[in-house]
This record gives C-alpha cells, sequence and structure tokens, in this order.
C-alpha cells in the first residue's frame, strides 16, 4: 500500500474559492477578532471536542500560551527536540524556563 507524503494537490486543485472567501475577510478587514474568527474558534474546539479554542496570531503564540497555561515558568525545565525550530526555543525562553535538547539513541 502506498501512502501519499502530500495530499496538497488534491486539495488545492481549485484554490480559486479558498482565495475568493480570502479576498471578502480581506475587503471587510474582519480578520482580528472579527466574526471569522470566532466562526473558526467554535468549529475548531467542536472538531477537537473541547468546549472553547481561542486563535493566536502564531505558532510561537500558541507555544508560549501554552507553555503559561500549563504553568511552565522560572526555574522549570522544558525538554524539547534538538532540531525544533527556533520558536519553540523562543517560547520556552520567554517564559523563563531553561530548555532542554534531547534526542533519540536510533
Amino acid at each position: 500500500m502506498r501512502v501519499p507524503f502530500s495530499y496538497l494537490p488534491e486539495q488545492f486543485a481549485d484554490p480559486e474559492p479558498i482565495f475568493a472567501r480570502l479576498r471578502e475577510v480581506i475587503a471587510a478587514g474582519d480578520f482580528t477578532l472579527g466574526k471569522v474568527v470566532g466562526e473558526f474558534e467554535a468549529r475548531f474546539a467542536n472538531a477537537v471536542g473541547v468546549q472553547f479554542a481561542f486563535g493566536v496570531g502564531s505558532g510561537t503564540d500558541g507555544l508560549r500560551l501554552a507553555l503559561k497555561a500549563l504553568g511552565v515558568g522560572p526555574g522549570d525545565e522544558v525538554i524539547t527536540t534538538a532540531n525544533t525550530f527556533i520558536a519553540t526555543v523562543g517560547a520556552i525562553a520567554d517564559t523563563g524556563a531553561i530548555t532542554k535538547f534531547v534526542d533519540h539513541g536510533d
């Protein structure tokens, strides 16, 4: 059985509906705390089976908020993979915690 590594060619075979919706949102200026953000948050929460979800400006913001929600702070150690993206380390550092890089021995 062949498992495809990317489904993007099929997903974006006709990108015009996506672009049309983006043009609508941009024209309305409704992309920061607007109706479409609220709709996304509600749909995402429903999709993952939780009561609430909230959109953030970046993956770094998401990591930072998750760490803070877990109570990570100064003096704590956070383990992450050695080949992580720099934003991971930035989010950890923002909490005052210490980054510990790990790698597996295989």
